[in-house]
């Protein structure tokens, strides 16, 4: 009897032991997992805050800025916390929605001032390519705005 008593605690511990090195294990990669979720998390946290500066506007559908607005180069600036965009058409100021999710941007909703300008053709199509955006790259000085695979927009870090 004492020897069935040695066996049988003897297998009770194995088994213990086995599902704890289980649980461990499991505990581990899971530990991995949160690790990693975390990074990813960060990275995308960061890349939103580096996208959270004034951007100027320096090509639009492959021509230089200065072609088109001679004078007053327009602006953005990302409210990424708020979901907005804010910022210059070259004459008039103007705002919208953001919808951001990793490498994907849409800005919706955009209204404007509506000052006489003699660039306001130009200022209207910027706003317009502004909203077919669907995709940005961003650098640490550069940030390019992509429609279906298309560079729409250029912008550097205004100063």
């Amino acid at each position: 009897m004492k020897r069935m008593m040695k066996s049988l605690s003897l297998i009770i511990f194995l088994g213990v032991l086995t599902f704890g090195v289980g649980e461990m294990n499991q505990a581990k990669a899971q530990q991995k997992n949160d690790r990693k979720s975390l990074k990813e998390t960060t990275q995308a946290g960061q890349k939103e805050n580096a996208l959270e500066e004034k951007w100027e506007l320096t090509e639009m559908d492959g021509e230089a800025v200065e072609e088109i607005f001679p004078h007053n180069h327009p602006t953005i600036e990302f409210k990424v916390k708020e979901n907005q965009v804010a910022g210059f058409a070259g004459c008039n100021q103007f705002r919208g929605q953001l919808v951001l999710d990793e490498s994907y941007i849409k800005i919706v909703g955009v209204v404007a001032t509506k000052k006489a300008c003699p660039l306001l053709d130009e200022e209207e199509e910027f706003l317009a390519i502004l909203q077919e955006v669907d995709q940005y790259q961003l650098s640490e000085k550069e940030l390019s705005l992509w429609s279906n695979g298309q560079l729409l927009l250029k912008f550097k870090k205004a100063d």
